[in-house]
């Protein structure tokens, strides 16, 4: 293993710790939880529009590409 591997290693080991705190900080933050659950909520349904929208375009691409060849 080099130095770079090490580092990353324990940058990633690092990152984790940290994360791990702030969600417990987090959780005495009065409304932290119902904001959380809402950003969550927020970003699946935007996650479920952008595919929509792909599907949408890649149907729309092969309608053309019938059309056209």
């Amino acid at each position: 293993m080099n130095f770079n591997d090490k580092f990353m290693q324990e940058a990633i080991i690092r990152i984790n710790e940290l994360q791990t705190e702030i969600k417990e900080k987090s959780k005495t933050i009065e409304g932290a939880q119902q904001y959380i659950q809402q950003q969550v909520k927020l970003y699946e349904e935007s996650e479920i529009l952008k595919n929509k929208a792909k599907n949408l375009q890649e149907e729309g691409q092969r309608i053309a590409n019938d059309f056209f060849f």
